[in-house]
């Protein structure tokens, strides 16, 4: 797992620096023999802890990975939080987001699922700090990915489909959907909904002119629970 704490180093950032800042984290959700199933949403949460000596300040951006079984399943590092006010030596802050764009397996087996986290010092223009021990900058679950609940009909096709078009798309994407659909969320790369529309109509037209270039994650949610998700590009 060191290796994999390299690997992020590495290949996400520039520079880094050496300094008084230390943090841990732990992974709360998924907790261990948790059980996600293919395709549904699930709930991420860890706690940040800052070992100190100094003060984590509110200029100060932690980032984190995601892992499966030792191999970084995620494209590069995510901003987690950028804190809120002062954080002394022993005190830590909790992140929560739902992940959407996880490839679970669904092979109904255990894997070890791992968040790992980098601290983006400000004193030092946001280079990544080369903490003295790094070891408790990761926390593992083990825990179950099942295979898929989507409805199907008697001739076993799926029911709860979707599509994005134009994708990549400029101003405007149409997305249709499937009867049960009840919401559309567009995420960016960070988690963040940048978009949330209610479904009315089986083709539903959102403005994303505003949007900036590149990645976003769009999931339907459905009146049975179930949730699809698929990739969206913005390119203007």
């Amino acid at each position: 797992m060191k290796k994999f704490l390299l690997t992020i180093a590495c290949s996400a950032v520039a520079a880094l620096t050496f300094g008084q800042k230390e943090i841990a984290v732990t992974l709360n959700l998924p907790a261990t023999n948790d059980v996600i199933t293919q395709g549904v949403a699930f709930d991420l949460d860890f706690t940040v802890t800052n070992n100190g000596p100094d003060d984590l300040v509110v200029e100060d951006t932690v980032y984190f990975g995601l892992a499966l079984d030792g191999q970084l399943v995620t494209q590069g590092v995510y901003a987690a939080n950028r804190t809120t006010g002062t954080i002394a030596a022993g005190g830590s802050f909790t992140y929560t987001t739902d992940i959407f764009s996880f490839p679970q397996l669904g092979d109904n087996n255990q894997h070890s699922f791992c968040v790992v986290v980098l601290l983006a010092d400000s004193d030092s223009s946001y280079n990544f700090v080369s903490e003295t021990d790094m070891t408790n900058n990761q926390s593992c679950n083990d825990i179950q990915f099942a295979g898929s609940t989507a409805s199907t009909t008697e001739f076993g096709q799926v029911v709860n489909a979707i599509s994005a078009f134009p994708n990549p798309a400029t101003s405007t994407v149409n997305f249709e959907v499937s009867t049960g659909a009840e919401e559309i969320v567009i995420y960016d790369v960070n988690g963040k909904a940048v978009r949330t529309v209610a479904v009315e109509n089986e083709i539903e037209t959102v403005d994303v002119s505003d949007l900036e270039n590149g990645v976003y994650f769009y999931a339907v949610r459905f009146e049975n629970g179930e949730v699809k998700q698929e990739r969206l590009v913005v390119s203007k």
